[in-house]
């Protein structure tokens, strides 16, 4: 057993790093390691005792985390987002959002007898939810129409409105509680309001300013970050209890939809600290879990976790859904996901010690709840997420929908001819040029490296059963194939040729590539001199069966075969270098057709 606060907390380090690595090594959600990880080492084997480091000294350090992952979700909120979203999804996390809270808050009184402050608290906690837990499950299922862009907008945006409404009613319950005087309740939550949302603005002015004058390397971009988060957080907290989680969450929104500095680097902050922090952090909070206030009271809890899956979620979906004709198919689906996540526990962790602080008596039962909460709605929303999408005929089975890596304006000019035939087409470029064209004409796209966790954590892979790696560079398309190898398949990761080089030590072994695309002979540069020089997409009809070599003789090689489209059975097939495609009448073959030779 370990009480030494050092040993503690070189424990739970360990513990918390392991258990992320864990889970990307398994592709499990890491919340679930953390719960497991830090449970089996506190109350199961006493192992570890992190009380050891809770005293007046150390406990405002456990709230630094939680301004990370509060910044971190209003970091997350594009206003333009909110305007471009359907709904559906706006109205999930308006009316969603109302019906979820009240309805956990008036369980929680019923059931637990919770004080009316306490009550609203936890059902503000529980509305949270966040991408975490929920894109690997959508990865996974990959569910068709519009069930899994909603459900995953939904799970992106909830978390800074629901932090918000966590944080004021943290304020009601510390101003006194519901039944306190109405002006003392509302001088409080109109003090933090204030003292949080100009230390906030204020915070993230200076931030830009010392952005845009360039004042501050890249190389400390990431650590200045952190002194903002931290020195928001202390100055708030300062002028006013507990103001502090909103003004890190507004400095978040503001540095997140201003025009003025990029904001690159702040998000690979995010990205870094969330693997210490939030793991370490994770692993405490399971270390500390202690249920014995259940005892006895299990049957309610379990009651409260049934209700709020089995009744309140799909009422919020429900009214949620009046007037946006969403099939009821989608409705069942949408209804049935809702797991609660990292942000969930942490706030609650949190404001449970806040409550405990002033002698509360909701302070434990808080934590309770929401852990109870979380590990029901996770394993749930797991184990229900593919049968059921597949029962109800929202699985693609075989998605034949194509992402582009690159997106320069011949592979616009391919990805066109294959959206006319409806099949599904996106594409991912760092060029913001290249961006902007594709969104012009009408196809979903993501500005970034498709390398970077950001990129990655937006990808909505809906539809889409392949990936090219199309860009100037080789190394990295044989990296996007690694990455994209264990989500869509390796054979379906494909990859432009690498130019031809007679130094063995340039290539890249095959095992680490995708497949090769079209002709060995066809590498970028090629590719992008034909259409230079007149090439244009054109698409042939197969009318007797052979191969590609055939076919490329019948026409004089000024016909090169790119794709084989088949309308019958609907599947699009890059044809591969290796030539090893066969064609049958039916088909088409959307081919790169060369200018004829000046006469």
């Amino acid at each position: 057993m370990l009480n030494d606060p050092l040993a503690v907390l070189s424990a739970i380090i360990l513990l918390g790093i392991g258990a992320e690595w864990l889970s990307w090594r398994l592709k499990l959600p890491s919340i679930i390691l953390f719960l497991l990880f830090g449970s089996v080492a506190g109350p199961l084997t006493g192992f570890l005792k992190p009380d050891a480091l809770i005293d007046d000294r150390l406990l405002p350090i456990i709230s630094i985390p939680v301004a990370l992952i509060l910044f971190e979700g209003g970091f997350n909120l594009r206003v333009r987002e909110l305007r471009q979203i359907g709904a559906i999804v706006r109205n999930l996390i308006t009316i969603g959002t109302v019906v979820t809270w009240l309805s956990g808050a008036a369980l929680a009184h019923w059931l637990f007898s919770m004080t009316p402050g306490g009550a609203l608290l936890l059902g503000a906690v529980l509305v949270l939810s966040g991408p975490t837990v929920m894109i690997p499950i959508l990865r996974l299922v990959r569910p068709k129409g519009p069930a899994g862009s909603a459900l995953r907008w939904e799970s992106i945006l909830i978390d800074p409105i629901g932090a918000l409404l966590a944080v004021l009613m943290l304020e009601v319950v510390l101003v006194g509680g519901v039944r306190a005087a109405a002006p003392i309740i509302a001088s409080g939550i109109i003090r933090s309001m204030i003292v949080g949302g100009v230390t906030g603005a204020v915070g993230a002015w200076l931030m830009i300013a010392l952005l845009k004058r360039r004042w501050v390397p890249d190389f400390l971009q990431s650590t200045v970050t952190l002194m903002a988060v931290v020195a928001a957080l202390s100055l708030s907290n300062f002028f006013q209890p507990e103001s502090g989680l909103l003004a890190v969450t507004l400095m978040g929104i503001i540095l997140a939809n201003q025009k003025s500095v990029p904001t690159e680097q702040i998000a690979e902050f995010k990205r870094n600290l969330q693997i210490l922090f939030i793991s370490g952090l994770f692993v405490f909070l399971a270390a500390r879990l202690d249920f014995s206030g259940l005892s006895g009271r299990w049957g309610p809890a379990l009651l409260f976790l049934g209700l709020l899956v089995a009744v309140v979620r799909p009422l919020a979906v429900g009214l949620s859904a009046i007037g946006t004709k969403l099939p009821w198919k989608e409705q069942l689906f949408i209804s049935a996901l809702a797991p609660r996540g990292i942000v969930s526990a942490a706030v609650a962790s949190l404001f449970a010690l806040d409550l405990q602080a002033i002698g509360h008596p909701d302070g434990e039962i808080l934590t309770q709840l929401t852990f109870v909460v979380i590990i029901g709605t996770v394993l749930i929303a797991g184990a229900v997420a593919s049968p059921l999408a597949k029962g109800l005929g929202l699985a693609q089975q075989n998605p034949q929908g194509t992402l582009f890596i690159g997106a320069e304006p011949w592979v616009r000019s391919l990805a066109a001819e294959i959206k006319r035939r409806g099949y599904a087409t996106a594409f991912v470029d760092t060029n913001w040029a290249n961006v902007a064209d594709a969104r012009v004409a009408g196809f979903p796209t993501y500005h970034g490296n498709i390398l970077s966790e950001e990129v990655w954590e937006e990808l909505d892979l809906g539809g889409i059963g392949r990936v090219l790696a199309m860009t100037p560079n080789n190394e990295v398309n044989s990296l996007v194939a690694q990455r994209f190898a264990d989500v869509v398949g390796r054979s379906h990761v494909y990859q432009l040729p690498p130019e031809p080089s007679d130094d063995p030590k340039k290539g890249i072994s095959g095992r680490l590539s995708g497949r090769l695309l079209f002709d060995k002979g066809l590498h970028y540069d090629r590719l992008e001199g034909m259409f230079d020089a007149g090439a244009t997409i054109k698409s042939v009809p197969v009318t007797e069966a052979g191969n590609l070599q055939s076919f490329r003789r019948r026409h004089d090689g000024r016909l090169i075969p790119l794709f084989a489209a088949h309308a019958k059975s609907g599947k699009l097939i890059p044809v591969p270098a290796d030539g090893g495609l066969s064609l049958i009448p039916g088909q088409e073959l959307i081919c790169l057709a060369l200018p004829a030779p000046p006469a």
